[in-house]
């Protein structure tokens, strides 16, 4: 790519896109979308109705989404070089290649919501999903975990060359005002039954049953893998409890007022179960994380303070349980699947 015949490069780690559908052209370079309705006149090409999401980027990336959109306010030149495109915009110009594949997998990514799209094909309203709110999912191993931007919770799921079939999903159940509301609203409308699903580079696109849409990139390309010292000295609040028992997942809502948290610290696992608090030896590792015997005060419990007690002791005392954390919720599962706890960052 060059300006004035000079090299200009992009932010590393991005790439321009420029995609034909139809007589809509989108473009992107590494953090929002921009599309128009394209007017051709030979190679010549002017886009109206220019619009796109409105996500918040780091400087870098604004700046450079800027300049691109700035690009295309005027005609450009089209013209095939090969299998690629040649892009000029009065002294800038963009060389293109083809993106047969995705730059990334569907299965093991963390995907972000980025855009939400309502019914209606390509005359459909998309939006970026609004300030504040984190949303998104991961399929491994058959399961799919999901974030709705509200609550989490997981399912099954058996994924197909170009559509997922997604099982009933057990999710937490926190109540959502707002923003956060709406959005595990169109999330849920979508990823259930059958789902359509297409990736494109590194975004993924998941298609609902009525024609609406949800847009995901990955959540870091490349991801760090969460360490030990993530867990040490931050207290986690449970937000949910899942149970697995073969094909039958329920979900269990925790009582009013109840607050039962977890902490590692100085080498000890500290407990507040909502009714008992007490502590047990911890080693945790990249992927597990093992307590010894839990020693907790004898206060009487409400039945249904009981139940969420009884469900957070059989856990930690199952011997190594997985852990994971993800857009600041951590996952604490049993080695067998029957059972997971998920915490928020307090």
């Amino acid at each position: 790519m060059t300006d004035t015949g000079a090299a200009r490069p992009l932010v590393p780690g991005t790439r321009i896109r420029f995609t034909v559908t139809g007589d809509q052209v989108s473009v992107s370079a590494g953090c929002n979308h921009f599309t128009g309705t394209a007017r051709w006149d030979g190679d010549r090409l002017t886009l109206t109705d220019l619009g796109g999401t409105e996500m918040a980027c780091r400087p870098a990336l604004e700046a450079q989404d800027s300049w691109l959109s700035g690009l295309f306010q005027v005609p450009v030149t089209v013209r095939t070089d090969g299998p690629g495109l040649v892009v000029t915009s009065g002294t800038t110009q963009v060389v293109l290649g083809p993106e047969d594949e995705p730059s990334v997998v569907l299965e093991g990514t963390r995907w972000t919501l980025e855009s939400l799209g309502g019914p209606g094909g390509d005359d459909a309203t998309v939006s970026s999903v609004p300030a504040g709110v984190r949303a998104g999912l991961q399929i491994d191993d058959g399961v799919l975990r999901l974030d709705s931007g509200c609550n989490t919770g997981s399912g099954s799921v058996a994924v197909g060359e170009e559509s997922l079939e997604v099982g009933d999903l057990a999710m937490t159940l926190l109540g959502c005002s707002g923003d956060r509301a709406d959005v595990e609203a169109q999330v849920l409308a979508v990823v259930h039954g059958t789902v359509g699903f297409a990736l494109a580079g590194d975004r993924l696109t998941l298609t609902g049953e009525d024609g609406s849409t949800l847009g995901f990139r990955p959540a870091d390309l490349t991801p760090a893998t969460p360490q030990p010292a993530d867990l040490e000295g931050q207290e986690w609040h449970l937000v949910g409890i899942v149970r697995r028992d073969g094909e039958v997942v329920s979900t269990s809502a925790l009582p009013d007022q109840l607050v039962a948290t977890v902490r590692v610290q100085d080498g000890q696992l500290l407990v507040n179960t909502g009714c008992n608090v007490g502590s047990a030896p911890v080693s945790v590792s990249a992927r597990t994380l093992e307590a010894g015997r839990l020693m907790l005060t004898k206060r009487a419990c409400r039945v249904e303070d009981g139940e969420v007690e009884g469900a957070i002791v059989t856990l930690l005392e199952s011997g190594a349980v997985r852990w994971s954390i993800a857009d600041g919720r951590l996952t604490l599962s049993a080695r067998d699947g029957t059972l997971e706890l998920t915490y928020a960052a307090g």
